[in-house]
Order: C-alpha cells, then structure tokens, then sequence
C-alpha cells in the first residue's frame, strides 16, 4: 500500500533582508532622572513595578535619515535576557531618535555617576536603519573620551 503525500497548502515564505547597520557618534548635552511606579492592577502589570530612569539628550555628529537629535531612555532592568539580540529599540526617528535601552544594575548606576557629575559624555551606537521609525540597537558605548 502506498502512502500519498499531500503537498503543502502554505507557501513558502520569504526572509526579508536584514537592514543595514548604522555607527553613529554623538554627544550627550543633557541628563534627566526619572522615577516611575505601576500598580499591580491584574491587566497590565501583574505586581508592583516601576524604577529609576535616566534620561539622555544630545546629537549625533552624521544624521540619520535628516534627524542627529536622539532622546534616549536608558532603563535599570531587574531581570535582563542576557541572550537577546538588541539592547533597546528605537521607537520614533522624528523628529528626534526616540529610543530606549535595558540595563544591568551595574551599567545603570555608572551612568548615573557620570549624569550626577555633570560629565561631557560621548556615545556610539550601533542600530539598524530606521524603517517606519523604528530600529534595534545592538551595540552602546559611553565614555568621557570621544569616539574616533
């Protein structure tokens, strides 16, 4: 007795292709602290949550799609996948790059150090090109000496 097989009714389905990396360099001209707290209201945030966050203003040396100024929101995370693929996201590229990152605990803290202290900070990221304004960032670096 044979056996038929049956073909399958889905199509195949095509890999888009990955975008394109950017590396862009910037400053940080302007800290920003901010405490946020949520109810455990049963629909949206099952316990208590909420935290500090920084919040880094600046500009990129070379635009992005017409835009150099960037909002990131740079946020402690108590539990971090430490396997996932980006850092944080872009959520807006106009008319600043709006964005955020997760951070450990320890990253978290060093950065408000250099916030508290009023440093001159530079970045370097690394983040896909923007596509309907929204992009992962896979690599950043702040540090008070530019980035060549």
């Amino acid at each position: 007795m044979k056996l038929r097989v049956q073909p399958s009714k889905t199509k195949p389905v095509a890999k888009a292709p990955e975008r394109e990396r950017l590396d862009r360099y910037g400053t940080v001209s302007q800290w920003d602290l901010e405490v946020s707290m949520h109810a455990a209201d049963g629909r949206f945030f099952e316990v208590r949550s909420g935290g500090p966050t920084l919040i880094a203003r600046g500009e990129f040396t070379e635009p992005v799609s017409g835009v150099s100024a960037f909002e990131l929101m740079l946020i402690r995370s108590a539990v971090l996948d430490m396997s996932a693929r980006c850092l944080g996201f872009f959520m807006r590229a106009k008319p600043v790059l709006d964005g955020s990152i997760y951070l450990t605990q320890e990253e978290f803290s060093a950065l408000k150090q250099f916030a508290a202290a009023d440093h001159n900070l530079y970045v370097g990221m690394t983040f896909q090109k923007p596509r309907y304004g929204s992009a992962e960032i896979y690599a950043a670096r702040f540090s008070t000496v530019p980035a060549m």
